[in-house]
């Protein structure tokens, strides 16, 4: 059976100490099976394109460690897949004939089969971007986009679809390679061919792991079993802590015992998969709290991991010097039961993988990476000495395969030359976090005086609590939690034959409460993210919810037949207001940990119509407060960090009103075209985050504002100029 072995350090050059440097790739679908069908393909798409191809870019280069993260529901689809025990309605059609397909079939495929990048993706082949052009052109009419299409064209388009989600090495080989050379005219015997190379792809992935695993070489690790966000579950008034005046749901839910079940059963799935515990474990999101890390102690599990934002907000108090180098650095932290190493993770390198390199040349991006390690070990020898080698880890950790088709032939030339860098540079040593702990020693580490609670977003919970709709979803997560322990209390006053029939069927119905627990579903309620498929997202959390209900022969609640952004309700239930509480003045830090930003309002942009791609400088939070003299804004950026762009803010209300800002200047207009307040000025501080101020007398009285943001990023020779929103404007009303 194969064993997550640590390996023994190796010494690259007896001259040289080297940085440890632990890579960690999260693979996590959200648990797509309603009943016997797959709502939405994404488990099954990924690992055709990324999670066997993540593990073979190891198998390539021997030298290279790291670790993986496999989610347990992810792997438990995969499974349900091969055995063929659930059906999914867009592989179905993917595999029908052409000549056979209803038109509601026909929809399934020209709905689902262009989900894929425009650029990176479909404009690889010029079949594949014929057809695109063609549903787009025909897209307001849904019959004439249906007979837009022939029987070939609607074969071709189901083989490129399945090919868009093929991995590189794969595409390499036959039947692959054949059928990109073909471009177009593909037969359904062709069809068949790589769908069966899809299942051969799926089989491969575990398999490949436990080898990667038994020669010492990848650790792979788990997650809690569906995905939840282990703090809010345990508590949801853990996300006070980060946000003290976030509204909450009506109902406070606090279910400790369900965030143990989920690790419980992880732990214990990864023994049935891998034959061995698991020594690490990555919280959903990265969330972690004081209780979290208690929990994940009585589990089982040797270390964690989150983001340096927590680590900053448990250091309460400390230094700037301090605080510069402490995330590279494996803490503990003491429970009752045992301690926890803690891992924390350099946002920045991490979210230059995750979105920055996507649109450099590979050489380039490995050239930066390597050059900022090796700034950093400059920084810890001479902060420290270079003793301090001995225990400094640095830590990336980023989703495995969401970042990937936005890379030019998904990652795999960038992949393969940041490893073979890694490798071959004496100064840079990759391991597994389980090396580090091995060889550091728990008598070495710094003690974390407490666990701050949040996730690895902005370090709070905000994603997944406090708007109206994540709210409604908590409370009835909360309402089936109390029928299922209702349930569970009666059930040993039964006879033994009923006794037997309960036990089962409240087994099936905790089983439903456990995946309506996950993370995923609050991600997409609220205003923070928008994706085509939010009504499926929303269907399949009320379908577990329903099946709650079900199992136990229970009348469902009506409200669970509405889509939760669609109740009337909600507004007035979880009522927030659209105003600062008080007027708290923000310092402008340009960091990432904000500092007086917990009363402000979130700007909204219009809602988006149709699918929208990750821009190089798309913006994932707007942040408006104000004082009795200044109007203040936080811009966060989807890729790091901010200090390489202008900023421009164009105000449509008051009209004519616009700062410009950059780290070395900033700059403002008033609305008549001049400054008339010559003794006003704003102020910029533009690093991690932009954070930019404009004096409250020049809004003219204006207290609903409507503006947009444009970003002028330079790189070389090119010039790219991106306007969020797009279209329209943010919008907020101050006091």
């Amino acid at each position: 059976m194969p064993k997550n072995k640590v390996p023994v350090t190796e010494t690259t050059s007896s001259a040289i100490k080297p940085i440890s440097l632990a890579i960690l790739w999260h693979q996590h679908q959200p648990y797509y099976r309603a009943g016997n069908t797959f709502l939405l393909p994404w488990a099954w798409l990924h690992a055709t394109k990324d999670y066997l191809e993540m593990a073979q870019h190891f198998e390539r280069e021997p030298k290279m460690r790291g670790t993986i993260n496999l989610v347990p529901s992810l792997l438990l689809q995969l499974e349900q897949y091969l055995s063929q025990e659930a059906d999914d309605p867009v592989l179905r059609v993917m595999r029908k004939g052409a000549s056979l397909l209803s038109n509601e079939e026909k929809d399934i495929l020209l709905n689902n089969f262009f989900l894929a990048n425009d650029e990176r993706v479909i404009g690889r082949s010029p079949c594949y971007k014929e057809l695109h052009q063609r549903s787009i052109a025909a897209y307001a009419n849904a019959e004439l986009r249906r007979n837009a299409f022939s029987e070939q064209d609607y074969r071709d388009l189901a083989v490129h679809y399945a090919l868009a989600w093929t991995g590189e090495f794969t595409r390499a080989e036959e039947p692959c390679r054949s059928l990109i050379a073909k471009d177009r005219d593909y037969t359904e015997a062709e069809r068949d061919a790589l769908m069966e190379c899809h299942r051969a792809v799926v089989r491969k992935i575990i398999p490949l792991h436990r080898k990667l695993m038994e020669r010492g070489q990848i650790e792979v690790t788990t997650s809690p079993f569906y995905h939840p966000i282990l703090p809010l579950l345990i508590d949801t008034e853990s996300a006070l802590e980060a946000m003290p005046h976030a509204s909450l749901p009506i109902e406070r839910f606090r279910a400790p015992e369900e965030a143990a079940e989920q690790l419980n059963r992880a732990f214990e799935y990864y023994k049935h998969e891998f034959g061995t515990k698991p020594r690490g474990v990555w919280p959903s999101e990265g969330s972690v709290s004081e209780a979290t890390i208690e929990l994940i102690a009585k589990a089982g599990f040797p270390w964690t991991a989150t983001d340096e934002t927590i680590l900053h907000r448990s250091l309460v108090g400390a230094n700037e010097a301090r605080l510069r180098y402490a995330r590279y650095y494996p803490w503990k932290r003491e429970t009752q039961a045992k301690p926890v190493v803690m891992f924390f993770r350099d946002h920045d390198l991490s979210d230059r993988i995750g979105f920055t390199y996507q649109t450099w040349k590979p050489e380039d991006a490995v050239r930066d990476f390597i050059g900022r390690i090796l700034e950093i070990r400059d920084g810890l020898i001479q902060a420290s000495g270079e003793a301090t080698l001995e225990t400094a880890c640095i830590s990336v950790i980023l989703d495995g395969e969401n970042c990937w088709e936005y890379y030019e032939n998904n990652g795999k030339e960038f992949l393969s030359q940041l490893y073979a860098a890694l490798t071959t540079i004496p100064e840079i040593a990759p391991c597994t976090f389980s090396e580090r702990v091995a060889h550091v020693g728990l008598k070495n580490l710094e003690t974390l005086p407490s666990v701050a609670a949040g996730s690895w977003i902005d370090g709070n919970f905000r994603i997944w609590i406090g708007h109206p709709e994540d709210n409604a979803a908590w409370d009835a997560v909360a309402d089936a939690k109390r029928v299922v322990d209702s349930y569970r209390s009666k059930i040993p006053n039964l006879e033994k034959t009923a006794k037997a029939s309960a036990t089962s069927r409240l087994a099936k119905a905790h089983e439903e409460l456990l995946i309506a627990e996950g993370s995923d579903w609050c991600w997409w309620y609220g205003d923070e993210h928008f994706t085509v498929q939010k009504s499926e997202f929303d269907d399949l959390f009320r379908l577990h919810l329903r099946a709650v209900y079900v199992w136990l022969d229970l009348p469902v609640p009506a409200v669970l037949a509405i889509p939760i952004q669609e109740r009337p309700d909600i507004a007035a239930l979880y009522a927030r207001t659209n105003q600062p509480s008080d007027t708290r003045t923000p310092t402008l830090t340009g960091k990432r940990i904000g500092i007086g930003w917990s009363n402000a309002l979130i700007a909204k942009p219009p809602k988006q119509g149709a699918m929208r791609r990750a821009s190089v400088s798309d913006i994932t939070s707007v942040l408006v407060g104000h004082d009795d003299d200044e109007l203040f804004l936080r811009i966060e950026l989807a890729n790091g960090p901010a200090h390489p762009h202008t900023f421009r803010v164009e105000f449509e209300q008051p009209h004519g009103l616009e700062l410009q800002a950059s780290a070395e200047s900033v700059a403002i207009r008033g609305v008549h075209g001049v400054l008339t307040h010559s003794t006003l000025t704003a102020r910029a501080m533009i690093d991690e985050v932009a954070e930019l101020s404009i004096p409250l007398a020049m809004l003219h009285g204006a207290s609903h504002l409507c503006f947009a943001i444009e970003i002028t990023t330079v790189t070389g020779e090119h010039i790219v100029v991106h306007r969020e929103p797009p279209e329209r404007w943010f919008e907020v009303t101050l006091k």
